[in-house]
């Protein structure tokens, strides 16, 4: 019988909002939804995702890294080149690369179709698989409020959820995602969750974040007690502040999860 938390992985493109899916970062998406237009992960990685941070991606972190942070931010000149972000945003320059100005755009917007997959680390979640494929979405306004009756808080990165499936033999077999929380000290913790069409864990792991350079054997066993659990058997909330983002992290994913896949619309 099959658990009442059992996932669709083929159900994924139905479930979502109805409009552009392609791979691009929760941040950049959230970007589109404020200034109207795609951009790729140069704004504020300076090769791409996951590689280092520009000066803008660093200014977008420092005012706290969600929907409002871009307003804030608009009459910085992050790149030092002498405009303000907000006159490079309008005629469609990359704010966070001196090269690239209103009178000389360059080719950063090139390529927006392009899936970006960050093959690493989903390898260390799915040690078993080689083979990968990613899809975003944004949450209709009921599955929104699905899961805020789920969760205490909701956060801008859930409304544009962005999964990883593993894939054997031209299977969708299991579905992973990585999530950032941040502790009351604004230091964060990033946590990779790879999760079964049953809906439960498979494996976790810490894969960045300030608090990553402090994860020891404590924490290592704790990630290691959640699998095989599901959002029903989830533990009560530990007591050190590394094991509460991971928990926070793995409570939210596998809601949305339950959201998207198990049929909320």
């Amino acid at each position: 019988m099959k658990s009442k938390y059992f996932f669709s992985l083929a159900f994924l493109s139905a479930s979502l909002a109805a409009g552009d899916v392609s791979a691009l970062p929760a941040s950049a998406r959230l970007y589109q939804q404020v200034y109207g237009y795609k951009v790729s992960c140069l704004l504020c990685h300076a090769s791409g995702g996951g590689s280092a941070v520009t000066s803008y991606g660093k200014d977008f972190l420092r005012a706290g890294a969600n929907s409002t942070s871009f307003k804030k931010i608009e009459k910085k000149d992050s790149d030092g080149d002498g405009i303000e972000n907000i006159k490079e945003i309008l005629a469609k320059a990359n704010a966070g690369d001196k090269r690239s100005t209103p009178a000389e755009v360059g080719t950063w917007l090139d390529n927006l179709g392009s899936v970006y997959i960050p093959k690493d680390e989903l390898e260390k979640l799915f040690p078993n698989y080689s083979q990968f494929a990613a899809v975003e979405g944004s949450l209709s306004e009921l599955q929104s409020a699905y899961l805020q009756n789920k969760l205490s808080k909701v956060v801008d990165d859930d409304k544009v959820p962005t999964f990883y499936f593993a894939i054997k033999n031209g299977k969708k077999e299991a579905v992973g995602q990585l999530v950032s929380a941040k502790s009351s000290e604004g230091k964060t913790l990033i946590t990779g969750i790879a999760v079964g069409t049953d809906g439960k864990i498979l494996n976790l792991k810490v894969l960045g974040g300030e608090l990553a350079k402090s994860a020891d054997e404590k924490l290592n066993a704790f990630l290691k007690s959640l699998e095989g659990k599901d959002v029903s058997t989830l533990p009560a909330k530990p007591s050190s502040v590394s094991d509460q983002l991971v928990l926070e992290s793995a409570s939210r994913s596998l809601y949305l999860m339950q959201t998207v896949f198990g049929g909320a619309k």
